[in-house]
């Protein structure tokens, strides 16, 4: 019987170890993903995951987004400017909405694990990667579509260049959005995508190269006028414009004047007042007109002076054409 008894507690024990053995093997194979994130069934190639933990299934959703977020931000450079890239969770499967004006994203992601373990929630969530392809794929046509129609069309607005600049205008931000777009879905396929940003960019400069301006400068009164004209030749020259002294598209109509404020007597400092303006005219209408009335303050007269005349002839000269390129 005692051999009996030792017998039986040894085989009790035995199949105790067994049952602790084969729970921990089931629970290591169903709870894999926690630690390798992919698995046999959603595998990295077909899927793009990530993991979160928090103290319930909410706060750990959207812990998972955020990494998501984190690393679709980091693929695609961290650039100052890009639209913004937000991952929420999906109510069937994932997908994308890109805004046809700003190019902001939203990626919505599927939720495919909750677990609840030692308290804490535990999910795994992320995108299969053929459905955002399939859906950044429209995207990405219809916006190169539209932008190919507008490029296409851009004659129709008439013969005036500005009309007509104004046309690919619309066309280069639709196909901005496109290249967004592409830009998007290259991270779920690794396949470049077609845009036509070089193309309209060549056309505007085609464009832009027939333009003739006529630099108006009976306004400007300053010892350095010359060297003004000269200032605002070379940054439309530098623009792809031709400058002319007739016949032509467009007028830049330039105004300065300036008053010194000698220094004297106790005074630290000498003025000079200036008010410097400039408009662009196409068919006596303007389409920019910007004024600026300042003073400068120098230790002496000659420093006053010299520093109006570098504003003139060379700050002011690269402000317009900035704003000119912002047309």
């Amino acid at each position: 019987m005692k051999q009996n008894g030792k017998t039986i507690g040894l085989l009790a024990m035995t199949f105790a170890a067994i049952l602790v053995l084969a729970s921990s093997c089931a629970s290591t194979k169903a709870l894999a993903w926690m630690d390798g994130t992919y698995d046999s069934k959603h595998t990295q190639r077909d899927y793009w995951l990530a993991v979160g933990r928090s103290v319930d299934e909410t706060h750990a959703i959207g812990s998972a987004c955020a990494t998501l977020e984190a690393e679709i931000s980091a693929l695609l450079g961290n650039k100052a400017g890009l639209p913004s890239l937000e991952v929420r969770m999906a109510e069937g499967n994932s997908g994308a909405v890109v805004s046809p004006t700003t190019g902001a994203a939203i990626f919505y992601a599927s939720l495919y694990d909750s677990v609840s373990i030692d308290g804490q929630s535990v999910v795994r969530i992320g995108f299969r990667r053929s459905d955002m392809a399939k859906s950044l794929k429209k995207i990405h046509k219809d916006a190169y579509d539209d932008a190919a129609y507008e490029l296409k069309n851009y004659k129709k607005a008439g013969k005036n260049p500005l009309d007509r600049m104004a046309a690919l205008q619309k066309a280069s931000r639709l196909s901005q959005l496109a290249d967004r777009s592409g830009e998007l879905l290259m991270l779920f396929t690794g396949k470049s995508f077609d845009s036509l940003t070089e193309k309209i960019a060549s056309t505007k400069e085609n464009i832009v190269s027939d333009l003739k301006v006529r630099i108006d400068s009976s306004a400007v009164d300053a010892p350095f006028k010359d060297a003004m004209i000269q200032a605002y030749a070379q940054q439309l020259q530098g623009l792809g414009f031709g400058v002319v002294e007739k016949k032509e598209d467009l007028v830049v109509k330039l105004s300065y004047k300036q008053l010194l404020t000698p220094k004297a007597g106790g005074a630290p400092y000498a003025y000079m007042n200036y008010t410097l303006a400039y408009s662009i005219l196409s068919d006596s209408s303007v389409i920019l007109s910007i004024v600026e009335n300042e003073r400068i303050a120098a230790v002496t007269d000659g420093d006053a002076k010299a520093k109006a005349e570098r504003y003139a002839t060379v700050e002011a000269p690269r402000k317009f054409a900035a704003a000119f390129m912002g047309l």
